[in-house]
């Protein structure tokens, strides 16, 4: 399921199969997806983002846990490396995948929706990788067709 040695050090490559991993699984959550995009921001380097569709009576897309760790996941994969140090190298550590995912497993454990903060982690992870293996396919040509054209809508 890994890259090729040169492909795994694209970083715009990673990046691409980072916002897929994203958009596959919430849109197998029952998310809309509006549009993934690639692009270079001119103090802080590559950039990207997902966008997801409102909807009144439904959650954001990443109050999703599967979805929020969905992206590092596809990363990890891809790239070979251990998922905690991709979800620890968050540029600003606010908006990282990894604080937001750990805010949201407090909150579902607050609710005692789960035993632990962590145990609600290990179910979201367990089920992001899961269908991110089953769809891996779709993930590769999806992150492929991104990092080619830069934005799909």
């Amino acid at each position: 399921m890994a890259g090729t040695l040169d492909s795994m050090k694209d970083p715009r490559l990673v990046c691409a199969f980072h916002e897929v991993g994203h958009a596959v699984v919430a849109t197998l959550t029952g998310h809309c997806v509006e549009s993934m995009e690639l692009f270079d921001a001119h103090a802080s380097g590559l950039q990207a983002r997902t966008r997801f569709a409102a909807h009144p009576n439904c959650p954001t897309a990443y109050a999703d846990l599967a979805v929020t760790l969905a992206g590092a996941i596809a990363e990890s994969v891809f790239t070979g490396r251990h998922l905690l140090s991709v979800l620890n190298e968050g540029e600003h550590f606010e908006a990282s995948d990894l604080c937001r995912a750990r805010r949201e497993a407090h909150r579902l454990w607050r609710l005692h929706l789960y035993h632990s903060a962590d145990h609600a982690l290990l179910v979201a992870e367990n089920r992001a990788r899961s269908m991110l293996e089953e769809h891996w396919g779709l993930v590769a040509k999806t992150a492929q067709a991104l990092y080619a054209q830069g934005r799909i809508d």
